[in-house]
């Protein structure tokens, strides 16, 4: 095992010091720490490229045990943390789009690459954790993943993490779900967040050099100081429409939609009504068997209705000749033309294949059987009453017997 502090190798054993030993070194290397850096010098504050901006936590030092020993710390091998944020603090729904978290310390180059990364988020009407075990992942959504990441490269602000978009409508309070390890390694110089004091627990962790993932180790008020980026929620709007062919006829059993977010099918006369769509720019696809698919942008009108028809066009092919037949002979070869024409009102793809006639003919091979009462080895120790015996001492004498090829033993 091996421990690193300010990039310098201080110790190398294959004995892995406990959890108290490591805990007691930390609180040994703190004592000897510079003041903290305050808020009000934070640096290299990137600006957001999103509408929306939220920052939770106002810290200015790196918490209390064990909240320092959460979120991306690199003191241990393995993290697993579950912190709290209120939807008072959020203010309003939004589409969440990259977290930010702020850095009071950074890990050393060479010791500062974390394994296998996953972040989710989940909802919750409990406005404190509960202590004791960590909330069940089961419902929560991975929202970004990675197998090797260096969350920070120096102090402040470090990149945003561009997450997969969240909705969030703002009425239940965010859990951040953040795993990681096994990283391999530990690092005396850890990586450490700005932290705020709130009311209640805040975060749950756990943390271990011999756990993968670690085990739930205990709960904190403290929480890392966020930003949540992204975009404000607009009420979803409506869309109606009636869907035709080329000729003008309604179609019937089309499927209106737009992608992971609902789709609906047309009645007799080829109306469709597609209700609680998300507002502005969307692509809403039409399709049905026979016909091309249509992908049409619409700008959905935020708790609006619009109005939005298809014609579906379809294509139809026809093949002359339907059937070539020909017998080759081996290592012959020939070229022949096939005639396609699309008649139809939309274009068409096509594949074709040759087909080879593939023939199976019943293969049989005389196998020769042997009756053991009567088989002899070639110094004749086999025969009628032969036995060897079971748990016996090792035999000394080892024949050989001819089989021959095909022969099987039953």
């Amino acid at each position: 095992m091996m421990l690193v502090s300010s990039g310098m190798l201080l110790a190398q054993t294959n004995a892995n010091p406990t959890e108290e030993q490591k805990i007691a070194l930390d609180n040994a290397s703190m004592s000897t720490e510079s003041a903290v850096v305050p808020f009000s010098t934070y640096a290299n504050e990137p600006t957001g490229s999103r509408s929306m901006v939220v920052e939770i936590g106002t810290g200015t030092g790196y918490g209390a045990y064990p909240s320092y020993y959460g979120d991306w710390s690199n003191y241990w091998e393995n993290c697993h943390t579950q912190t709290l944020y209120l939807a008072s603090e959020m203010g309003s729904g939004m589409l969440i789009t990259h977290l930010q978290y702020v850095f009071e310390r950074i890990a050393p180059a060479g010791s500062n690459s974390l394994s296998n990364v996953q972040i989710r988020i989940m909802e919750t009407t409990d406005n404190v954790l509960t202590a004791g075990a960590f909330y069940s992942t089961a419902g929560a959504t991975l929202v970004w993943s990675s197998g090797t990441y260096v969350p920070a490269t120096a102090t402040g602000w470090a990149n945003m993490i561009d997450i997969n978009d969240y909705v969030y409508t703002g009425v239940n309070n965010l859990i951040i779900d953040i795993l990681w390890g096994d990283n391999g390694y530990y690092t005396g110089t850890y990586f450490r967040t700005y932290r705020t004091v709130g009311a209640g627990n805040r975060m749950l962790l756990g943390y271990a050099d011999s756990e993968t993932p670690p085990n739930y180790d205990g709960a904190s008020s403290n929480f890392s100081n966020i930003r949540f980026y992204g975009d404000p929620l607009m009420a979803p709007g409506d869309i109606q429409g009636n869907v035709t062919n080329s000729g003008g006829l309604a179609i019937s059993g089309a499927i209106v939609g737009i992608d992971g977010y609902g789709s609906t099918t047309t009645d007799g006369s080829g109306y469709y009504f597609l209700g609680g769509m998300p507002a502005n720019e969307q692509t809403l696809t039409c399709y049905k068997p026979g016909y091309n698919v249509a992908n049409d942008l619409v700008n959905v009108a935020s708790g609006g209705l619009i109005t939005h028809n298809f014609t579906l066009t379809s294509p139809n092919l026809t093949v002359s000749p339907l059937r070539l037949d020909e017998t080759m002979a081996p290592n012959e070869y020939l070229t022949d033309y096939i005639g396609m024409l699309n008649t139809g009102s939309g274009p068409v793809d096509w594949t074709a294949e040759v087909v080879y006639p593939v023939t199976k003919a019943p293969v049989s091979a005389p196998v020769e059987t042997i009756d053991w009462s009567t088989a002899k080895r070639f110094d004749g120790k086999f025969g009628a009453g032969s036995f060897i015996p079971a748990n016996g001492p090792a035999m000394s004498d080892r024949g050989t017997m001819d089989c021959p090829d095909g022969s099987t033993f039953s």
